[in-house]
């Protein structure tokens, strides 16, 4: 709450508008999976270097939260 206080502070925002804000959060989520998914579903490429290994390791975590994210709106 203290980032909608110190918003509001600054700029005005509705109560209407607050109401979208958990689906448009949920949009953003199921975007960035979508790009998530398109840019790691080919498989590793032969040598690919240890920094590039990892990151994709903590990609694909990120996306299996989002995907325990989803689970939960059914």
């Amino acid at each position: 709450m203290r980032f909608l206080e110190g918003y509001r502070s600054v700029r005005a925002i509705s109560d209407e508008a607050l109401q979208w804000m958990p689906l448009m959060l949920r949009v953003h989520h199921v975007v960035t999976f979508a790009k998530l998914h398109r840019t790691l579903t080919p498989a590793p490429p032969e040598g690919e270097v240890a920094s590039l290994a990892r990151l994709r390791v903590r990609l694909l975590e990120k996306m299996q939260a989002y995907r325990v994210g989803f689970a939960s709106w059914a």
